[in-house]
């Protein structure tokens, strides 16, 4: 993650993506990607929230800056293992539907890429109950050379749309009046 964090008017969060970091296993040409604290973002584990990916990015020095790929995996801890791991994310905890990383002979050796954990964030809205457990987020694209990549209008982020609080006493004062109206019966 590149830095950028924004709120929006409607309580969304914007993240700046920088698509030259991953969690994924490399070959050395990438960053590591910064573990977003959930805590920090006033989320917690069982909460409903909406992923979305926002702008764009440019694969290689001679593609366009067009590419709409983004995948994220939640996680207990912040730490990431060397390059060279499979498995980097060490706290992974699976969520959503999985996303099967495409396997890149030429840039890494046929050494695998994918993690069963991670899922895929596309440019509709996503929504996903935060797991047990999780304390973290790693986000990056799906790509088999990260070294390259740019993103020359820096629109390349994810939107989190959480409930607001307001919102959230609303929809539980409604639980706790349906669940007392039906202890009467």
């Amino acid at each position: 993650m590149t830095g950028g964090l924004v709120t929006s008017a409607s309580g969304a969060i914007t993240l700046s993506l920088n698509p030259k970091e991953t969690y994924l296993h490399h070959n050395g040409n990438a960053t590591d990607t910064t573990a977003v604290d959930l805590a920090a973002l006033g989320i917690t584990p069982g909460m409903s929230i909406e992923f979305t990916q926002l702008g764009d990015y440019q694969p290689s020095s001679s593609g366009s800056d067009t590419s709409h790929s983004l995948v994220a995996v939640f996680s207990s801890t912040s730490t990431l293992a060397d390059k060279s791991m499979v498995n980097r994310v060490t706290g992974a905890i699976d969520a959503g539907s999985d996303f099967v990383t495409p396997n890149w002979p030429a840039v890494t050796g046929g050494d695998a890429t994918d993690i069963p954990e991670d899922f895929f964030i596309g440019t509709s809205p996503l929504k996903i109950i935060v797991p047990a457990g999780a304390a973290y987020i790693f986000f990056t694209d799906s790509d088999s050379y990260f070294g390259d990549n740019t993103d020359p209008d820096g629109d390349y982020a994810v939107s989190i749309a959480i409930p607001e609080p307001t919102t959230l006493a609303v929809m539980s004062g409604l639980l706790l009046l349906t669940a007392s109206c039906r202890r009467k019966r």
